[in-house]
């Protein structure tokens, strides 16, 4: 199915669970690489890039199942070198984490680069010059990255960017390396420390410090489990589609502290915010307060919901600017809002938001994962139909 269609709702009502964070769970794939025994993940999403981290896994002779719906078994028994070439890697973006699990495990990597949501220069120059730190030696083709020859002793890794793929690369390359690795300007995005969680599980001696993570090598062979973390980005899809319709949503599963910033942005536009340490309850009865917004690394307001909020931000009441600093080419979305009656003037990095009373159904074409998501929204919102094509990515 690559469209589909969606009428409005008069308001939200219930009570869910949160899912397992895409953005954890694809990063704790790629770290099995460095596993020794079985290791078992709970509330795995069943998305599309996790079979594909899945397939390129098995490449490598390491086997997934599911023991049930969201309980995934991973067996790292048969684990063999091989080149992961194959255009596979282009369809998800964290395949490049195989650079540094790779090297960590064999000491060496050849890879395809990688692919994902088109939102402009994603550049793995970060990743390629943590290597060079830690002594592998790079040779980068038309497409592809070759990598050997991690060296021993201590290391300093500097980041001069906030960077979470290129954070987790390098810790996975320094998990089995002789010597200790000083990770520096590492980024402080909750699914890291979910990262660091399951690699001190299996036996990686690994602390973070701030913006410094300190990494001493070695894997013990002993099997781990391991629950994904709650994912922040559909939880605040969530609390953002009850802000744009209205009514009551508890959502269980999820640390608030982890959106504490979408939470002070949802109280400033009108809604109640009620919380405990593993959920969040979002009650709205009014037409949202327009609020400017700047997307930014953790702690910051989130780019992965900045779509959807710019959502709210075409139905609130007033002007409002939303400004995406990670992603500046992330504006696909405004265009087809526009095609909704909303009033979007792009600028660059975000757009000038007049907000409206209504939109109206329309067909529009989505082109990234988290753009798919804000259309689904505006459909639950708009009057009529809209019919969103390209679908599949929010199947991703």
């Amino acid at each position: 199915m690559d469209s589909i269609d969606i009428g409005p709702i008069n308001k939200i009502e219930g009570h869910i669970e949160a899912s397992g964070a895409k953005n954890s769970i694809l990063l704790l794939l790629a770290a099995t690489v460095l596993a020794k025994k079985h290791v078992i993940f709970s509330r795995v999403p069943k998305i599309k890039d996790v079979e594909k981290m899945c397939f390129l896994l098995n490449a490598i002779g390491i086997r997934t199942s599911y023991l049930s719906s969201d309980v995934l078994l991973i067996d790292p028994s048969d684990a063999k070198y091989a080149d992961l070439t194959g255009y596979e890697c282009q369809e998800v973006r964290t395949s490049i984490l195989f650079l540094g699990g790779l090297l960590g495990r064999f000491g060496k990597a050849k890879l395809r680069t990688p692919g994902g949501c088109n939102l402009g220069k994603r550049p793995i120059d970060f990743h390629i010059n943590a290597m060079r730190m830690m002594g592998a030696e790079i040779n980068l083709e038309e497409g592809l990255i070759e990598a050997t020859s991690l060296n021993r002793g201590d290391c300093v890794v500097d980041f001069p960017k906030s960077t979470v793929t290129g954070t987790a690369n390098a810790i996975l390359a320094a998990a089995n390396r002789q010597g200790e690795t000083h990770i520096h300007g590492a980024v402080l995005e909750p699914e890291i420390d979910d990262l660091i969680v399951f690699l001190g599980k299996i036996g990686v001696d690994i602390r973070r410090l701030g913006i410094l993570i300190v990494v001493n090598g070695g894997v013990k062979a002993d099997s781990v489990e391991h629950q994904v973390m709650g994912d922040r980005i559909e939880v605040g899809t969530y609390l953002i589609a009850t802000a744009i319709i209205g009514g009551r949503l508890k959502v269980s599963g999820i640390n608030p502290v982890t959106l504490a910033e979408v939470l002070r942005c949802l109280k400033q536009v009108g809604a109640q915010i009620m919380t405990d340490e593993d959920s969040i309850e979002i009650k709205m009865d009014q037409r949202p307060k327009a609020l400017d917004i700047v997307t930014g690394a953790y702690p910051a307001f989130p780019t992965d919901l900045q779509p959807q909020w710019s959502v709210l931000s075409a139905i609130s009441d007033g002007i409002s600017s939303v400004q995406d600093q990670i992603y500046i080419h992330r504006t696909d979305h405004f265009e087809e809002l526009n095609k909704m009656g909303a009033q979007c003037q792009l600028m660059t990095g975000g757009a000038i938001i007049k907000g409206v009373e209504n939109l109206s159904g329309t067909t529009l074409v989505a082109r990234s994962l988290r753009s798919a998501a804000a259309m689904a929204l505006a459909g639950l919102k708009a009057q009529g139909i809209t019919k969103i094509l390209n679908i599949s990515h929010l199947y991703r």
